[in-house]
């Protein structure tokens, strides 16, 4: 295999299973533009600095706790306690560190711009870890992904710069800090919010009772799952039995009808309003930007999405299985539609999609949007109509607005 020195990103695992892969036994194996796919050095002899190192990929993950064989991932994985991450590195990949239990210390560069899914990720009860990680010196950090610090009960603070923009679903759920909100929060009669950074929503405690969710002024980025239902196949009776972050989930499924977001809103992350299945309309300021993969996903009782003229970004599946809604409008501002939109959307009768968008997203309904009659296009997106309609099984009116 041969990686030019242009590649500025492996992602994860993605050659571990070639001969290739498994034969190369260097120390630090480090491809492209300073790609970090592999390492063989123990522990107690590693180091990272000096050796142009601008992204690492899935070189420390603990294969054996996947259920695969050692040498697929880092041989030490067990073992490690801590590290440096050295600067000049902007990306830490794809779980990169994850299911390293053992960690105690890991120092972060100020150069380090994101931080991918699952990357410091531990697994279970059973694997949880006291792994402190401070996130204060990295000065243009702007994205963490999903489960990147899940189970780092060593995190006992989340003390954001103010350079984030993106935090993932359960990004920091069940660390120490994440954990302890909940408990100090738990006979609260109100709502409490955890914000960190600059006004970012990590969690919500919603308890039993209250049915309105009023999100604070100055929240600007409403983080992945931060107002989660219960998301599991396994539906409670009630919740005298569930943990206290299980106590929220559930009120927040099956009490919550209203939620009411701040003027001051531009982002909702992956997830964050997924399976609230009893709110019933959602007003989206003018200050939105971007809506998240799933974000309002089996949020059954939603029939009235209002507002979000200045939407930029819709994600995937972003209000899939929302059964109540009957109609949908995109703002003419939204340039990027994900897949899915609308899967599962049985009373769906009608979408306009942006009057000048020649590319919106692919597969936007499926079987189940069983009452879809009408869809309106760009002229421009015609060629791609089959694409973008999905698998419907019945006739659909395609519209397509005039041509300038």
């Amino acid at each position: 295999i041969t990686i030019p020195a242009t590649v500025e990103k492996v992602d994860f695992a993605a050659f571990n299973y070639t001969p290739w892969y498994q034969e190369r036994s260097e120390d630090y194996l480090i491809v492209g533009d300073g790609v970090l796919i592999k390492c063989a050095a123990h522990p107690l002899y590693l180091d990272l600095s000096g050796k142009g190192i601008k992204y690492i990929g899935s070189a420390f993950w603990n294969a054996e706790l996947s259920g695969y064989a050692s040498e697929y991932g880092y041989k030490y994985a067990s073992e490690l306690e801590s590290v440096v991450i050295p600067e000049g590195v902007t990306t830490i990949g794809v779980s990169a560190f994850e299911g390293c239990y053992k960690l105690q210390t890991v120092t972060l560069p100020s150069t380090l711009e994101r931080i991918e899914e699952s990357a410091f990720y531990v697994y279970s009860d059973a694997y949880s870890s006291q792994t402190e990680i401070s996130l204060e010196n990295c000065i243009k950090l702007k994205y963490i992904g999903n489960y990147a610090f899940y189970g780092c009960q060593g995190m006992k603070e989340i003390r954001l710069p103010d350079c984030v923009d993106y935090v993932g679903a359960y990004a920091f759920a069940v660390t120490g800090a994440y954990d302890g909100f909940l408990e100090s929060v738990k006979d609260a009669e109100d709502a409490k919010f955890f914000i960190a950074g600059d006004g970012v929503l990590i969690t919500v405690y919603v308890p039993n009772g209250v049915t309105s969710v009023e999100i604070p002024e100055g929240v600007k980025i409403i983080g992945g799952a931060a107002l989660c239902g219960w998301d599991t196949a396994y539906i409670p009776g009630d919740d005298e039995e569930l943990s206290v972050s299980g106590r929220s989930k559930y009120n927040l499924s099956y009490k919550v009808q209203q939620v009411f977001l701040p003027s001051t809103v531009e982002v909702i992350c992956d997830n964050a309003f997924f399976r609230m299945t009893k709110i019933q309309e959602i007003t989206f300021p003018d200050s939105l930007k971007y809506i998240g993969n799933s974000a309002f996903a089996y949020c059954e009782s939603l029939s009235k999405p209002i507002g979000g003229t200045n939407v930029e970004q819709i994600g995937d599946n972003a209000f899939s299985y929302c059964s109540s809604i009957g109609s949908f409008r995109f703002s003419p501002n939204t340039v990027k539609i994900g897949t899915g939109v609308f899967v599962g959307c049985s009373a769906l009768v009608t979408v306009e999609f942006p009057e000048k968008l020649a590319y919106p997203g692919e597969d936007m309904f499926n079987d189940g949007c069983t009452a879809l009659r009408e869809i309106y296009l760009a002229p421009e997106a015609r060629p791609r109509v089959y694409t973008i309609v999905g698998s419907i099984t019945q006739d659909v009116r395609v519209r397509y607005y005039i041509e300038n």
